[in-house]
């Protein structure tokens, strides 16, 4: 078991279905464009680890974290480790079910936008993916917050035929997650703490229960 980054393709396909046929529990969490724009990166990120917390069939004894920070207010003991997933099995294996997954909406997107090549790239700063930007303008699934997108315009500069319609990626998650309907973005203020999204986000979630 290694890095998800050091594997190829093939590789990380046939170990993450080994991981989810073989593992006691997994789950996938995900943050909608909307949130990481909201938010930033680093905390939708941990939003998003929440959410896979919360997709596991029963609380984790104890969460190891890959990167340097914990998640506030969850109530089970935590462990940070920078390079997790090049330095802890089990974080490698979650690594590598989530780049699988990611990987598998970066298709079902480039179905609807293939003007951009999702498929190729994977949402990577690639100069083919810059070129697609330059060439097309943003799409509906680029963050506006992202540097390549404010450099080239906003949404309105993209053309109509990417516009109208079509899956998004809320779409092209529930086909991954076999139909389910993903989580809908958050509602909480902007200038909430991370304390209280994530209170926010578990609230969400007793409810749903």
């Amino acid at each position: 078991m290694r890095d998800s980054k050091v594997l190829t393709a093939t590789e990380r396909e046939r170990l993450s279905q080994a991981i989810r046929q073989e593992a006691p529990d997994f789950g996938v969490g995900w943050a909608t464009v909307a949130e990481i724009d909201a938010w930033g990166i680093s905390l939708a990120n941990r939003m998003a680890m929440v959410r896979a917390l919360q997709a596991l069939s029963s609380r984790p004894q104890h969460v190891l974290i890959d990167g340097p920070q914990r998640l506030p207010n969850y109530a089970a003991p935590q462990r940070a480790i920078v390079d997790g997933d090049a330095l802890c099995c089990t974080i490698a294996a979650a690594s590598i079910v989530a780049k699988v997954a990611r990987d598998a909406v970066m298709r079902r997107l480039d179905a609807v936008y293939p003007a951009y090549g999702f498929a190729a790239h994977k949402g990577y700063a690639t100069r083919e993916h810059l070129e697609a930007l330059e060439r097309h303008g943003a799409c509906v699934e680029h963050r506006r917050s992202w540097a390549a997108v404010q450099r080239r315009g906003a949404l309105a500069d993209a053309p109509a035929y990417l516009l109208a319609g079509g899956a998004t990626l809320e779409a092209a998650l529930a086909l991954e997650d076999g139909g389910s309907a993903p989580r809908p973005p958050l509602k909480a203020a902007p200038k909430a703490s991370v304390s209280e999204i994530i209170a926010h986000v578990a609230k969400g979630a007793s409810h749903a229960s």
